[in-house]
């Protein structure tokens, strides 16, 4: 059985954005039992953590790099899946997102992340086509997320990365604990749920992030390996560093059974084009006819 190259690529945009490019995206996984005795004293506090993770991540704002994906495994249907992509991914904190992705030298598919939008354009198959969310509706569990096979919500993607700041002074809301010697979870609220950062201590740099729903129901994990120094053009002793090497293992009924590689190279902080996050701009230029909603009945809402 095979799949064509729509569908694997249209597979591959739900993995990226839902895996987040960021690490080991598997919803029903939460995190590993800790394989260390854990210490008798106190975790370090909220505080302590966020000191040194955000000293980090304070010129992340933004942050671009190059991408390998290999993807193998069976889609929902049953097929094998054993792909290969590149591409070059590009964000904004706190919600622009640009990740464009190549097949062969070809132009596959662009996704991307507005303030207030997310979109799926496709690239290859004639007429061209847009698939385009509100964050509200995936947020509120609509109908836009299971029509697309997205795992989580789109802006997830960027919590995976390692690179949005922690809150110094969230209250009693967030909590610490130690996992391991040498390791600390953080727990903290996000926009629909919680987030768990199990960070190395004292680096404070990220082995994994959890995101759970309102209902403590793991949507998306994400192992971090491998960080790397992000060049700051304008900041040379910024301290800068993110994940480059992640493994992924995702597995939905919307999606399939999927191990993932995904390699990222040339980590940089550098002015971006703005257009690049601009859904109206990217329709016209790219000459999309038809555009779809995922937030209303699967019906064309535009073009010819």
């Amino acid at each position: 059985m095979t799949v064509s190259f729509d569908n694997r690529c249209r597979c591959l945009a739900a993995i990226v954005l839902g895996a987040v490019l960021a690490g080991c995206c598997c919803p029903n996984r939460p995190l590993d039992p800790p394989l260390q005795p854990i210490p008798s004293g106190p975790a370090p506090t909220v505080a302590q953590i966020a000191t040194r993770y955000n000293a980090r991540v304070r010129r992340l704002e933004r942050f671009s790099a190059t991408t390998e994906v290999q993807v193998k495994g069976t889609d929902a249907a049953g097929a094998k899946v054993d792909e290969s992509f590149d591409g070059v991914l590009k964000v904004e904190r706190p919600a622009h997102l640009s990740m464009r992705g190549h097949k062969a030298g070809v132009d596959a598919f662009i996704l991307g992340s507005s303030d207030t939008q997310y979109w799926w354009i496709d690239l290859y198959n004639k007429p061209l086509s847009a698939r385009v969310g509100s964050h509200e509706g995936v947020g509120l569990g609509g109908p836009g997320a299971s029509k697309f096979q997205l795992p989580m919500h789109p802006l997830d993607f960027i919590e995976l990365l390692g690179i949005t700041p922690i809150n110094p002074d969230p209250g009693a809301s967030a909590t610490t604990r130690w996992l391991g010697y040498g390791t600390v979870e953080l727990t903290e609220p996000t926009r629909f749920g919680k987030r768990k950062i199990a960070v190395a201590f004292p680096s404070c740099n990220p082995l994994e992030v959890t995101l759970l729903d309102r209902d403590g129901r793991v949507t998306a994990h994400a192992e971090l390996k491998e960080m790397e120094p992000v060049r700051v053009t304008d900041d040379a002793a910024a301290g800068a560093s993110v994940p480059t090497r992640l493994f992924v293992s995702l597995k939905t009924p919307a999606l399939g059974d999927l191990n993932l590689i995904v390699k990222l190279y040339e980590p940089e902080n550098k002015e971006m084009n703005p257009k690049l996050f601009d859904l109206r701009f990217l329709l016209e230029n790219f000459g999309v006819e038809k555009e779809f909603s995922l937030d209303a009945p699967l019906e064309p809402t535009g073009g010819k």
